[in-house]
């Protein structure tokens, strides 16, 4: 198995990931203009048989989202700045579905209370959006909700009309 790396940066956010990636985040906060202020150690051991190197790196980012707040840690397939309302609601299934193992971690059990205001914060920032998906304002495409099957869109760009399709869930 894998070891667990945990990077801090200069504005107290935390990344953690599996340290064979190592090189890559590195890479990737300093394109992004982001400083690692120090290393941090893992709160989960890696005696854990049933579970993978993922799991291991999802569940650990749980532990520190709950422990340092959703929008200050970043980890596994959440790495994006901004988390889109289906990952938080998702964040909180899978927190649900682990919570025994969690719990013998993390101390904080205002952790969904916490989850609320990060929601509440991103419904705020979608206000003056608009989704490429439907058109509506109010959500980006990635949390788009319309059911309609496909439409076909016309685009005009530079006097060329190309046919995009909209495809819905």
């Amino acid at each position: 198995m894998d070891k667990i790396s945990i990077f801090k940066s200069n504005s107290d956010k935390f990344y953690i990931f599996l340290k064979k990636h190592k090189t890559i985040v590195e890479a990737n906060l300093k394109k992004n203009f982001i400083s690692i202020k120090s290393e941090e150690e893992p709160f989960l051991t890696l005696d854990k048989k049933n579970i993978n190197n993922n799991e291991l790196e999802q569940i650990e980012t749980f532990i520190w989202m709950i422990k340092y707040g959703f929008n200050k840690v970043r980890g596994g397939k959440y790495m994006n700045n901004n988390l889109s309302l289906k990952e938080f609601e998702e964040i909180r299934i899978l927190i649900k579905s682990n919570l025994k193992l969690i719990n013998t971690y993390v101390i904080n059990t205002d952790w969904e209370s916490d989850l609320n205001k990060c929601i509440e914060t991103e419904k705020k920032r979608h206000i003056n959006t608009t989704c490429f998906m439907c058109c509506k304002k109010g959500h980006f495409a990635i949390d788009c909700k319309e059911d309609d099957s496909i439409n076909i869109i016309n685009v005009k760009k530079k006097h060329k009309i190309h046919k995009i399709h909209k495809i819905h869930k």
